[in-house]
């Protein structure tokens, strides 16, 4: 946090999205004690801390949703996203923050984040189609691939454009499995 809080003294784009990312990978790294509810679909829906926990005589916690250190990882992404398209100089390093934040939105589970993660892997796979680095563009096109494995309702009524990038992200990672 302190770093953070230099970096935005500063009023450094590139330092505040590397300190944010950075504390955001420390959030989503922490493990958390307790247990994980899912549902059907595999998605977290409750999270009970301090469950399994022989020494402990309080009562669990039951958390709806993604807990406080996934959140606040998300908001940090999200700030370093808006930091690094201020400098908007390196489409990979746009595309990097756009797959880092679709990662905790996979992470926090549902629908609704789903689409989010979504949305950011497009428009990594947008920053990265033509001109990118070609590892990060096969990263970018299985992160893609996976979701909608996963989850192939995202598909759903999408339209022809969507159809197209889904396609050329399956050919990228195709191509890159035959070698």
């Amino acid at each position: 946090d302190g770093v953070l809080s230099f970096a935005r003294g500063l009023g450094n784009a590139k330092l505040i999205s590397m300190a944010c990312t950075q504390l955001a990978f420390v959030l989503l790294d922490a493990k958390e004690g307790g247990v994980e509810m899912v549902n059907e679909d595999k998605e977290t829906v409750h999270h009970i801390a301090g469950a399994g926990s022989a020494s402990s005589s309080e009562q669990p916690a039951v958390q709806l949703g993604p807990g406080a250190d996934l959140r606040r990882a998300i908001k940090l992404l999200e700030e370093a996203q808006t930091a690094t398209s201020e400098v908007g100089d390196d489409p990979a390093q746009a595309a990097t923050a756009c797959m880092n934040l679709a990662g905790a939105f996979r992470r926090a589970g549902n629908t609704a984040n789903k689409r989010r993660a979504e949305r950011e892997l497009a428009s990594a796979f947008g920053k990265v189609r033509q001109h990118g680095p070609g590892q990060l563009r096969l990263q970018v096109a299985r992160q893609m691939v996976e979701l909608h494995e996963e989850s192939p309702w995202l598909s759903e009524d999408r339209g022809d454009e969507h159809a197209s990038m889904l396609a050329e992200c399956r050919a990228v990672v195709q191509a890159a499995d035959s070698h």
